[in-house]
């Protein structure tokens, strides 16, 4: 059994190539990744990589890391990633302690948001009670990670000795793309949804 690394892009290429083969650096410790994504030259560039790859039209970040946890099979562990987010530290230790916390969700930092798991990793215990589906789908991009973390609190389990390193083009690390743009479009509608779903005021 392994750890699956889910990563849904498109229009980033070189970003996404980057972000496959640095993952890929732990396969030796049953570390997998599967990549959908909506454009042919990232499919050609990452598919020597990648253990599970698909070729289809874009949807939301949501929608696509519920499709990929449905399609990859057996698990120990899905970790929801995005074509930004790279391994930095222990991160072959993910199986163990998707194994030892079997039936929680785990809280890793991201070095970009101490108060939530904005790439939460997912057991498959946890999958099976709280599955199929991971995210709310009514969401755009936005406050769908705030909003699993809202409804599952009790079962997530911080982990302080892994980190990932979210290369979110907030923390300068990168530059803001046309992506990007979609995703800050989407704020107030996924906000207004977040609020309502959570009867909290602006």
């Amino acid at each position: 059994m392994s750890v699956w690394v889910t990563i849904p892009t498109g229009g980033r290429p070189d970003q996404a190539l980057d972000t496959v083969k640095t993952w890929a650096m732990l396969k030796d410790d049953d570390i997998k990744i599967a990549v959908y994504t909506w454009d042919k030259r990232t499919y050609d560039l990452v598919k020597p990589f990648t253990d599970w790859l698909e070729l289809g039209e874009r949807k939301s970040f949501a929608k696509l890391q519920n499709y990929m946890a449905s399609q990859i099979g057996e698990f120990d562990g899905i970790v929801c990633g995005a074509d930004d987010l790279h391994p930095f530290m222990n991160c072959e230790h993910l199986p163990f302690c998707c194994n030892k916390f079997d039936g929680n969700a785990l809280f890793i930092f991201d070095m970009v948001n101490t108060n939530q798991p904005c790439h939460p990793v997912i057991t498959k215990a946890w999958y099976e009670k709280h599955g199929p589906k991971i995210f709310d789908e009514m969401f755009i991009h936005n406050f769908c990670d705030t909003d699993l973390y809202r409804r599952h609190y009790g079962t997530f389990v911080k982990i302080d000795d892994i980190m990932f390193d979210h290369q979110h083009h907030a923390t300068g690390k990168r530059k803001r793309d046309k992506l990007d743009e979609i995703a800050q479009n989407a704020w107030d509608h996924d906000q207004a949804y977040f609020n309502m779903k959570h009867r909290r005021t602006a």
